[in-house]
């Protein structure tokens, strides 16, 4: 589980998250190691994305 990059032009912010089905069966299955994971990515591309501080959709999501 990584993220593979992020992209942020004008119009358009991705970020591509990429995992294996057996981590994402493990995060389904309510596995705490992967679910802690998956959140530390989530926030690592928000940070990304949202350089300057985080944007409306994700500052109550913490």
């Amino acid at each position: 589980m990584d993220i593979v990059y992020t992209n942020r032009v004008p119009g358009e912010a991705r970020v591509h998250i990429e995992l294996t089905a057996e981590e994402l069966a493990a995060i389904t299955e309510g596995s705490a190691r992967h679910a802690y994971r998956w959140r530390e990515l989530l926030y690592e591309a928000d940070r990304r994305l949202n350089p300057d501080g985080h944007d409306q959709y994700t500052e109550g999501a913490r």
